[in-house]
């Protein structure tokens, strides 16, 4: 009975309840200006992610070039500027094609059609474990990419970094540290000089004072170096560094590290990865696939249209 009469209240209430009143309609633009920013305001809305960018976490940059009919509608998008990373590319034309109509173009912007460019930028957070594989910044031109069981998770912001992530594994077992905890952190910093060349990077002595800047980072750090090499890697030289704690090291007595970096004119990659203590061969294999999913994102050969 109560159930019953519950059930009938919620019918009243929802039968006796006006109607929302429909929003006003912004009033139409005036002028050139007024147009730009009601163009802006039609793409900032939220909308439905593009498929080709499900599963992916980090920022995607892409300019557009969108042709608009004297009645607002939308004649052509084709791509101005590519991201460099295709998926993104295809997003943003079907978000600008998605987009319907934008104002009708008022008297002070002449012609049958308009063009208009427009950065379109996604900033996507990871949601699920579809989209903790793979992280790309396409300002930076990085991709950063991690195998199953390996999740990746957005670093917040931190000054030493321009961009990275940390890289975990649900219930990780030895040979790693710690089950639950990061296994490894993979970042980048920008290059603060543009004239470097990969040819200058690569001579030894700059390699040598990138090994002398590890040392000394691990030595502040309470970390003995055991072992180091030097080897070709895509074009540039791979640094890597083993390291265990010296005696007294708080909180890391029990783990040995990994460190790898490589430079290329726009920056340097870095990982760092910790194994548990007497473990780093059996954890190596997979340190190094995690390395090697650190990188350049591969220019778009053709960028959709």
């Amino acid at each position: 009975m109560f159930a019953r009469s519950l059930l009938a209240l919620s019918l009243t209430l929802a039968v006796a309840s006006p109607a929302p009143a429909e929003p006003e309609k912004p009033p139409l633009p005036q002028n050139r200006q007024e147009w730009a920013v009601a163009a802006r305001l039609t793409f900032a809305g939220a909308r439905p992610l593009p498929d080709s960018v499900k599963g992916v976490a980090g920022s995607l940059r892409t300019v557009v070039r969108i042709e608009i009919r004297r009645d607002g509608s939308i004649a052509d998008v084709r791509i101005e500027k590519s991201s460099g990373f295709g998926p993104a590319d295809e997003a943003a034309l079907k978000m600008a094609r998605d987009a319907g109509s934008l104002p009708p173009l008022p008297a002070d912007i002449p012609g049958e059609t308009h063009a208009a460019t427009l950065p379109l930028i996604m900033t996507l957070a990871p949601t699920d474990e579809a989209d903790r594989r793979l992280y790309v910044h396409t300002d930076l031109g990085l991709r950063i990419e991690t195998p199953p069981p390996f999740l990746l998770d957005p670093l917040p912001n931190n000054p030493r970094l321009t961009a990275g992530v940390q890289v975990t594994a649900a219930g990780a077992p030895p040979p790693y540290a710690a089950p639950n905890e990061p296994l490894c952190l993979v970042g980048f910093k920008n290059a603060d000089d543009p004239s470097r060349t990969q040819e200058g990077l690569n001579e030894d002595a700059s390699v040598d004072r990138a090994l002398a800047v590890q040392t000394r980072a691990a030595e502040a750090n309470s970390l003995a170096v055991d072992r180091t090499s030097v080897t070709d890697y895509r074009g540039s030289k791979l640094i890597e560094l083993f390291q265990t704690p010296r005696a007294g090291a708080p909180g890391w007595s029990d783990s040995e590290f990994y460190v790898a970096m490589f430079e290329r004119p726009s920056g340097a990659y870095a990982i760092t990865c910790v194994a548990a203590k007497g473990r780093m061969a059996e954890a190596l294999p997979t340190f190094q696939t995690i390395r090697d999913g650190a990188g350049m994102i591969e220019a778009a050969s053709a960028p959709p249209r």
